[in-house]
């Protein structure tokens, strides 16, 4: 697991334009079927966590729950603090699902 590249991997997402940052806005992209993979920081609240992961589930979106904070996630993105992101672009998903998780398609869940 490298959640260093993985967190390199959505920032690259971001200034490429092809990353929803924030509960609202991954969960709209998610819930509309779109989304190909959903991340929620590891300090995610049970609330945030659990809403992108049935808006995920009933869509058939990839979800990890991330082995770094909404601190760590934040700071990737230019923020202070992100709980959730979410990407539609199929090679982005695939190079952070295989950052986090060795292999494609071995997403966890919460």
């Amino acid at each position: 697991m490298d959640s260093e590249k993985a967190l390199r991997l959505i920032g690259m997402a971001l200034r490429a334009r092809r990353l929803e940052v924030g509960f609202d806005a991954a969960m709209a992209l998610t819930a509309s079927g779109r989304a190909r993979l959903a991340v929620t920081a590891s300090d995610a609240s049970p609330r945030v966590a659990s809403r992108i992961d049935d808006a995920a589930e009933q869509s058939g979106t990839a979800h990890i729950a991330a082995p770094f904070d909404k601190f760590q996630l934040g700071a990737a993105l230019g923020r202070s603090e992100c709980a959730a992101v979410a990407t539609a672009d199929a090679g982005f998903s695939k190079a952070i699902i295989e950052a986090l998780n060795g292999e494609p398609g071995n997403t966890t869940r919460r």
